[in-house]
């Protein structure tokens, strides 16, 4: 097996203690998984298998690194066809922009929590401390699971329009510029989306299926959120190829408040402010030529309509050896 991996230093968990660590840990763990750099193999020293990069950087040296392999496994036909582990350190947005590019080189994607929320390694039940991920990933099984596209543009967990998009703009804004912590700017951001937000009029198109709605809230999940979910909700199933549309009837400020405290409370499947419909394509519409969309935590204006859809099987992640049995014994995969 060959094992890379890069660590964003841009995200709220990779701080230089925590990058050696996790470093030692790489090394420890992966140290026999590890290849020369093509274009050093005739050099007895090895090429670094661990880089450090930023959010802007971190696609054009995950190319390098994909390149890097491809001519190395030129130079040693014996090795082409085997098992190749990316590693990203980085909160969900890094792992998104790897997932694409991984998918369609044949990469595994190993998932190391470096962020604030960490969604996909909630899913996977990793543990949030990344030294202890790396020894799960260093013992986990390869695990064919679905991509969502929005627009042509790949997500792995959810996207969303209305006031999570709104609050995950304004957490970031206040994180430039009043440099907050992440966790006080995302709850001042919910304070001023309680007060501000307002219902988005929507055409939603479920396969043959078309639906107005109002709604302050719509989240597209990449397979659905485990009833047991609480307010960050976990996936329990990553291979349907299915997308759930979760649609807030809650058009008031009263309302909406209450939908969220029964979110937090765990109520997610019998909350009956909200209701979920299963689809293999969405298309969103309403009045206007863009809309800000939430993807994994990030923030983009995209045109309209928006169109969504699953690719099915489409991104191999490392999971662990413990998600694996139990997500077998369970039929989730």
């Amino acid at each position: 097996m060959r094992v890379e991996a890069l660590l964003n230093t841009d995200s709220g968990g990779c701080t230089p203690d925590s990058g050696r660590q996790v470093e030692a840990a790489i090394q420890e763990h992966f140290q026999p998984c590890f290849k020369p750099d093509a274009l050093l193999h005739e050099v007895s020293e090895a090429a670094p298998t661990i880089t450090y990069v930023t959010t802007k950087t971190l696609l054009p040296t995950l190319k390098t690194r994909i390149a890097h392999a491809k001519t190395y496994a030129a130079a040693h036909p014996e090795n082409s066809d085997e098992d190749k582990l990316m590693i990203i350190g980085g909160g969900d947005g890094s792992l998104r922009d790897a997932a694409a590019l991984l998918s369609e080189h044949g990469w595994s994607l190993g998932v190391l929590p470096m962020g604030t929320i960490n969604i996909v390694a909630r899913d996977l039940c990793l543990p949030l401390d990344p030294v202890e991920a790396v020894a799960c990933l260093a013992q986990g099984v390869d695990v064919p699971t679905d991509l969502g596209e929005i627009n042509g543009i790949p997500f792995i967990s959810h996207v969303a329009v209305g006031v999570h998009a709104w609050v995950v703009r304004h957490r970031s804004l206040q994180e430039k510029l009043q440099k907050q912590n992440r966790f006080w700017a995302m709850a001042k951001a919910w304070l001023r989306a309680f007060r501000y937000a307002k219902p988005l009029k929507l055409l939603l198109e479920l396969d043959e299926e078309a639906k107005k709605i109002r709604s302050p809230l719509l989240i597209i999940a990449n397979n659905g959120f485990s009833s047991d979910s609480r307010f960050l909700p976990q996936r329990t199933h990553l291979d349907r190829g299915e997308l759930v549309v979760y649609v807030v009837e809650a058009e008031t400020r009263l309302r909406f408040a209450l939908m969220v405290a029964a979110a937090l409370s765990g109520r997610w499947s019998d909350n009956p402010l909200m209701k979920a419909y299963s689809a293999k394509k969405a298309q969103i519409t309403k009045k206007g030529e863009t809309i800000r969309v939430a993807m994994d935590g990030d923030v983009q204006r995209l045109t309209l309509p928006l169109t969504v859809k699953s690719r099915p099987q489409a991104l191999t992640l490392r999971v662990p050896q413990d998600w694996y049995a139990k997500a077998k014994s369970n039929g989730h995969l």
